[in-house]
């Protein structure tokens, strides 16, 4: 089992590289390499638990105008600006490992290996339901660096499919 949760993450962090790179390479001028590089430190400081609701990388932190983006000089980033929010919600794991600090990230890392022993459990490895699980699981994961995937409307679609396909009948679970 924990070999399948390193196979998943590693194969998460491959598939998202690419875009990862793309956002620390344009650095503190734009919103996503801003957020994934200064979430970093806020949660460094603000450790174990973040520096709370509202504060980073969210929607709500532009409503209330967090103090930490004046703090870290992003007030003038475009789609960060305090009348133009427009990405100010637009990355998920800044938010999550900023806001909630690490012991935050580290519920949702156990949330996520949770969900994969739920589904290891309930299928044979390789077989349709498993894959199909597997592949929605994937590609939550891997959206979810490239926008606020779990905090959005895609998120209520990826829970119903993903239950649907998990269910919780005995049905479902292998012998």
């Amino acid at each position: 089992m924990a070999l399948m949760a390193v196979v998943v993450g590693v194969l998460t962090l491959y598939l998202a590289s690419g875009q990862l790179n793309t956002y620390i390479g344009f650095g503190e001028t734009a919103a996503r390499g801003a957020f994934y590089l200064y979430g970093v430190d806020v949660a460094i400081r603000f450790f174990p638990l973040g520096s709370g609701f509202c504060t980073f990388a969210s929607s709500l932190s532009h409503k209330y105008y967090s103090p930490l983006y004046y703090e870290y000089g992003m007030e003038n980033i475009n789609g960060i600006t305090e009348d133009d929010g427009s990405y100010a919600g637009d990355t998920f794991w800044p938010n999550i490992y900023a806001q909630y600090g690490f012991l935050g990230f580290f519920i949702y890392l156990f949330l996520f290996i949770c969900i994969l022993k739920s589904i290891t459990r309930r299928f044979f490895q390789f077989s349709n339901g498993w894959i199909a699980s597997m592949s929605i699981l994937l590609y939550g994961l891997t959206a979810s660096f490239a926008e606020s995937f779990f905090t959005n409307d895609s998120s209520v679609v990826f829970a119903v499919v993903l239950a649907i396909y998990i269910g919780n009948d005995d049905n479902n679970r292998k012998k």
